[in-house]
């Protein structure tokens, strides 16, 4: 009898715990509760075929999914214009999370890395249960009411989920940015998914932030950037 009891404990704590497990190469990734299954209904990540460094990476830090809830998302490289190819991505992904109807999507570039875990998933649990259009798992620069983690202005598309209902809205303004784009003519910054399409999004909509993040990037070689970037700093706290 007191085994069957410790077991009925075991499985109630269970979903509470904060996952750590032992990688090769010796990373020791700390990871969300198993719980967070219970509230993604899949992950796609962004990754180019060329970054096999990147899938290996992101790979391991979703584990702590199941397996049939990961679809990879070939990235889009555009060498001369590298943002247009990034947003191609995110649309690709968002018209995926469409077409399969999932109630909600994680999307996910892949350079991005579990953070802040025990003080970052209690305010994750907390917006996902309540309605919303996105929520950012972590955001640079962040304006963003410290109460209800309303955001007014945020970047990074670095790791951000989506409700069934905002597909066609988050699809509807990234084609339009895509659209008006001029070869030439069209600067950068009028291109970037998480300035053109998010800031504008933000602002009219039931847009919300983790913060401090629960997930951020992870430094090292940008193919946007053409260099090796390191945003860490830049995350809110």
């Amino acid at each position: 009898m007191k085994t069957n009891r410790r077991r009925r404990t075991r499985k109630q704590r269970r979903g509470k715990k904060i996952s750590r497990r032992r990688q090769r190469g010796g990373d020791d990734i700390k990871y969300p509760p198993d719980s967070i299954n219970d509230y993604v209904n899949h992950v796609l990540y962004i990754n180019l075929d060329s970054r096999v460094d990147r899938r290996k990476q992101i790979e391991r830090q979703l584990q702590i999914f199941n397996t049939s809830k990961i679809t990879r998302i070939p990235g889009i490289l555009e060498s001369e214009y590298p943002y247009i190819g990034c947003l191609k991505g995110h649309i690709k992904a968002l018209e995926t999370a469409k077409e399969n109807g999932w109630d909600n999507v994680l999307i996910v570039e892949d350079d991005a890395v579990w953070k802040n875990v025990e003080n970052a998933y209690p305010i994750f649990e907390k917006l996902v249960k309540n309605p919303y259009d996105v929520i950012m798992l972590g955001g640079t620069m962040a304006e963003y009411d410290k109460e209800t983690y309303r955001i007014k202005r945020s970047q990074s598309s670095s790791s951000y989920m989506v409700s069934k209902h905002y597909y066609d809205t988050f699809i509807n303004k990234a084609k339009e940015v895509l659209n008006s784009f001029v070869p030439g003519v069209t600067e950068e910054r009028d291109v970037v998914v998480d300035i053109a399409v998010s800031w504008p999004l933000q602002a009219a909509d039931n847009w919300f932030i983790v913060a401090p993040p629960l997930m951020i990037q992870a430094p090292g070689f940008s193919n946007i950037e053409k260099k090796h970037v390191d945003y860490n700093g830049f995350f809110t706290k």
